[in-house]
């Protein structure tokens, strides 16, 4: 991922699914990386970065268990050393199996990494992890400097988004792999409501199209357009205020200051 030209510039790549690379106050966090092809039965069609051109890295941000989100082989990758947070119940779990220095956070716990303050939020969620039959309460995550940046995680809308804004950048989850939408996610129209309660600045949609089921390929590709489109549209109408960007996975965007 190329550097800011400001250090202090913040900058935002979205890789496809719900893997985004953020850098805020010469601070870099992965918030849930997927850095392989495969995660089980689904093909993921995104972009890979190689992880030396991500730059140094400051820590790693997981919202939940599920293996999309949650990929030990993809944090396998990442160099030691990383601090890597994720939500309590799940901390051993993935120290045993990935090495990693991992802490364990709650919703409303929060956590210092380089020069940003990360405050975990509640999510709206399934907490099971399969076979292993773990559990953990999924998270959202702020990280919070001189700008105010949401990661959704995996979740539904719900009232106690109205005390997480106003926010800079919201990062928006509006879709899924599936046929269907399970419980606990949002499609464009329930991301709108939240965007109407979390009052940001900017909203980027993201966990849409990329993990793809091989048989559905062309159907996933062909609804990918209208998924972005059709949110930006929706979120004209409940915020007036907020500007809608649908990035291309991979491509870097520097979020314009206050003023």
């Amino acid at each position: 991922m190329p550097g800011p030209a400001d250090p202090q510039q913040t900058v935002v790549t979205w890789w496809g699914h719900a893997f985004v690379a953020l850098t805020m106050d010469g601070t870099t966090l992965l918030l849930d990386p997927l850095l392989r092809r495969n995660v089980g039965p689904l093909h993921n069609t995104g972009p890979i970065p190689d992880v030396a051109s991500l730059g140094r890295l400051d820590g790693v941000l997981i919202s939940h268990l599920h293996g999309d989100h949650l990929d030990l082989g993809s944090l396998r990758r990442l160099p030691r050393g990383v601090p890597i947070v994720v939500p309590e119940g799940g901390a051993e779990f993935v120290r045993r199996r990935t090495g990693h220095t991992v802490r364990g956070v709650r919703p409303g716990g929060q956590v210092d990494l380089g020069g940003v303050q990360v405050l975990a939020t509640h999510a709206e969620h399934d907490p099971r992890r399969g076979r292993w039959r773990l559990r953990a309460d999924p998270l959202g995550f702020v990280v919070q400097g001189s700008e105010r940046v949401y990661f959704a995680g995996d979740t539904e809308a719900f009232d106690g988004m109205r005390t997480i804004g106003p926010l800079d950048l919201a990062l928006m989850p509006i879709g899924g792999w599936g046929l269907t939408l399970a419980e606990g996610h949002m499609d464009p129209q329930e991301a709108a409501t939240a965007i109407g309660m979390l009052r940001p600045r900017f909203a980027i949609p993201i966990h849409y199209g990329d993990l793809r089921i091989p048989v559905l390929w062309r159907w996933r590709a062909a609804r990918r357009g209208r998924a972005a489109a059709g949110f930006a549209d929706l979120v004209a109408q409940v915020d007036d205020e907020c500007t809608v960007l649908g990035l291309a996975p991979g491509q870097p965007w520097n979020l314009p200051r206050h003023g």
